[in-house]
């Protein structure tokens, strides 16, 4: 089974605007709840509040910071990248993978 095809088994993908399946790496499929969870942020902040009694991903009293880091990443460093390092990606990828890139 292809990495899509299980985003979409999963429901972890959403459309594009012509419908193709869109998804994002990594995710995880955690067993004990039959939860699938995509993103990095997202699986972080939910395996804190899941498993408390494990030790925290991202420290207690540290998530401001954190969410001040991934607001400037978004807005400073994946803009930068979308036209350095993506367009490169792109041409070393197999060919399943460039079907699922955005037109």
């Amino acid at each position: 089974m292809s990495i899509r095809q299980t985003m979409v088994l999963v429901q972890l993908a959403s459309l594009w605007p012509d419908d193709a399946p869109r998804y994002t790496l990594p995710a995880i499929f955690d067993s004990f709840t039959d939860t699938p969870i995509a993103k990095s942020i997202t699986i972080t902040r939910y395996l804190d509040a899941q498993y408390p009694h494990t030790p925290r991903v991202i420290p207690e009293g540290t998530e401001g910071s954190h969410e001040v880091f991934l607001v400037t990443l978004d807005a400073v460093t994946f803009p930068a990248l979308r036209y350095l390092a993506i367009p490169t990606s792109w041409a070393r990828i197999d060919d399943e993978a460039a079907e699922a890139k955005p037109k």
